[in-house]
Formats: structure tokens, sequence, C-alpha cells
């Protein structure tokens, strides 16, 4: 008779009780499987490892299209804590420091900034930047912001050989696997 969650694949209980030296028979899997989980598995349902809702890193990682508006101040230092970078006659968003004014207004590294107080910034270069913000009204700086416009989110999901399809080596993606 073979275990009806592992039904279909030709196993056989006997077989599920020594896989590989791992004990991967229901009793042993509804002793260590969350109890939610154990009776979607009791029941046949699909089971799909998914990110929480409320999962903070999800919102905070999230790029809304359009464009904002974001105000800050700056600190007793006269600095908003936040470093740009000109980029293909673009002002991008280089570095937020953490706790400052820029981090907590939800910027972050590679938003796109168009408007500083109403100045549109096109063409700008990095100095060009900086003189302007430094030169600003300490209580009030508007920006208008474009959330990475360059960046994209992907969902990377292992295949039964716990493989994701790509070599990742020295900080980037240095290949991808064939039909993966």
């Amino acid at each position: 008779p073979s275990s009806s969650l592992y039904a279909g694949l030709g196993l056989e209980v006997e077989e599920l009780a020594s896989f590989a030296g791992l004990d991967i028979s229901e009793g042993a899997l509804t002793q260590y499987v969350p109890t939610d989980i154990a009776q979607a598995l009791a029941t046949n349902q699909r089971i799909v490892a998914i990110t929480p809702d409320n999962d903070k890193n999800i919102k905070r990682a999230e790029i809304k299209q359009g464009v904002r508006q974001v105000i800050l101040a700056k600190d007793g230092m006269g600095k908003l804590g936040l470093a740009v970078e000109s980029i293909n006659k673009g002002v991008f968003v280089a570095h937020v420091w953490a706790g400052s004014a820029a981090a907590m207004a939800g910027l972050r590294f590679g938003d796109q900034i168009l408007q500083i107080n109403g100045e549109t910034v096109a063409g700008w270069t990095r100095k060009n930047t900086t003189g302007f913000l430094q030169k600003a009204d300490a209580t009030k700086v508007t920006l208008a912001v474009r959330d990475r416009p360059y960046s994209r989110c992907i969902t990377v999901v292992k295949d039964s050989h716990n493989q994701i399809g790509f070599v990742f080596k020295e900080g980037k993606i240095s290949a991808i696997v064939k039909d993966s």
C-alpha cells in the first residue's frame, strides 16, 4: 500500500521508512511538520511556500510605478542623509544613511531624483546636484522621485535538486543554467 502523501510516486511504506536513511513516513512528517501543513497533507491539499502578505521586507522592496513626492528636512549638521550619482543624464540615489531623514522618508539606493524643489535635474552632474542640495533650505527640501527604475523584482524557486538555475559568483550572476 502506498502512502497518501506520496501517491503516484510508486513508493511503498517500507521504502519511505528508510529513504536514504531519512525517515519520511507519514508518522515522521506529522511529528515534525507544523499542524496546519500536516492537516493540508492529510487532506491532499496542495501546499505552496509563500511569503506572508504582512512581510515587512516584501513591503520595503516593493517598487511602485509613477512619481512620488518626498519632503525632507536637514539634520543638525545640515545633512539629508543621502549621496547621489549622475548616470546617463539622470540623478540617482547612490547611498542612504541609516536613521537619516532620507531613510525615514523611504528613499532607497537606485531611486531616481527627477526634481529638487521644483527644479528638473535631468542632465545635472553629481557636483551640480550636491551643490544644489547643500544650498537648499534646511527646513524643507522637496524631491520628485521615481522608485528604482532600473530594478526588477524576480521570484526564484528551487527545483527538486535544490538548485535555482543560475550561478552566483562575487556578487553577480555569472551564468544561467540551460532549461532551468
